[in-house]
């Protein structure tokens, strides 16, 4: 009896030993690999893209002048000037040219105004096609398109949400891309607004004394090309600002997400908790691997304890 107990455990620790040996350390060994490719492929794919971005930057945006270009036309179309015929029935409603001529200054003010709010399309369009060439290097050299279908801007603010808070300086790259915008309030406006001054009443030409109702349109008419000119000269200043914005938004980012202290060890943390997702195919096999033989040492190990006193009564 005691020679079979002891034969059996013999076996039986043959057995663990064998089973006990899992992959675990072929699967770490094999996502090294796969994370120092995704490392080379996304340091190469971004600081080139960072590269064609500064040799662009200074570079006029095709489409926010063809915005700038429609909006002066609809500028120079449709002026909001009243005709003739208007001002003098308003003239005869307010008993006086002068305030006929104040009031149609504020409405030819405000509606000039509203047609450059349209330029906000083209600022946001530009830093979106930015941000997708920062996402097509991230889906097609870092592989990180199997963590979300979102692409673009979408795509990064998938991403800033997986990343934990822990990890500080990979997060704030992607706060940082994906906050980023450009728009016509912030960048544009308050230069549009110093030109319409001239359309503001006590700021600008007054009537002649004794004014009739072509004075009147005249005046309007003068001043509102004259505005419509000095905008189109400010806005020639900002067709660059979106290359010089994009640039400036992808080399903070690739600066945060590359280049900062420990960030290499962040990513690597974050591609561990993903990688059954990022790697399926290389890793599931090795995955299934380690799980079987966790099932067979646990039924080694359960046979191993029936053999073990009190569990021996059963061989008397």
């Amino acid at each position: 009896m005691y020679q079979l107990q002891k034969d059996l455990a013999i076996e039986f620790e043959k057995a663990e030993s064998i089973f006990g040996n899992s992959n675990n350390n072929g699967i770490e060994s094999l996502f090294d690999d796969l994370f120092d490719n995704f490392w080379r492929e996304i340091t190469s794919g971004l600081k080139e893209l960072l590269k064609v971005l500064m040799e662009q930057r200074d570079v006029q945006d095709d489409f926010l002048e063809s915005q700038v270009q429609d909006v002066l036309q609809k500028c120079k179309d449709s002026t909001g000037i009243p005709t003739i015929e208007r001002i003098k029935t308003e003239n005869n409603l307010y008993g006086a040219f002068g305030t006929t001529y104040n009031n149609s200054l504020h409405k030819v003010r405000t509606h000039l105004s509203k047609n450059f709010l349209y330029l906000d399309d083209g600022l946001k369009r530009s830093i979106e096609e930015a941000k997708s060439l920062v996402t097509d290097v991230l889906v097609e050299s870092g592989n990180l398109g199997k963590l979300t279908d979102e692409r673009g801007s979408a795509f990064l603010k998938r991403i800033n949400d997986l990343i934990p808070g822990k990890l500080h300086n990979l997060k704030l790259g992607f706060q940082i891309i994906s906050d980023f915008n450009l728009s016509y309030r912030g960048l544009i406006q308050h230069r549009i607004r110093e030109h319409l001054d001239l359309l503001t009443p006590d700021l600008t030409l007054r009537l002649p004394q004794n004014p009739s109702e072509q004075d009147v349109f005249e005046t309007l008419t003068e001043l509102h090309s004259e505005v419509v000119f000095k905008c189109e000269e400010a806005l020639q200043d900002f067709l660059t600002e979106p290359s010089k914005a994009a640039f400036a938004m992808v080399e903070e980012f690739v600066d945060q997400v590359l280049r900062a202290d420990r960030v290499e060890r962040e990513w690597k943390e974050f591609l561990r908790e993903n990688r059954d997702q990022l790697w399926s195919e290389q890793l599931a096999p090795m995955i299934e691997n380690a799980h079987i033989r966790a099932e067979w040492l646990n039924l080694v190990k359960q046979a191993s304890s029936i053999i073990e006193p009190p569990n021996l009564s059963f061989l008397s």
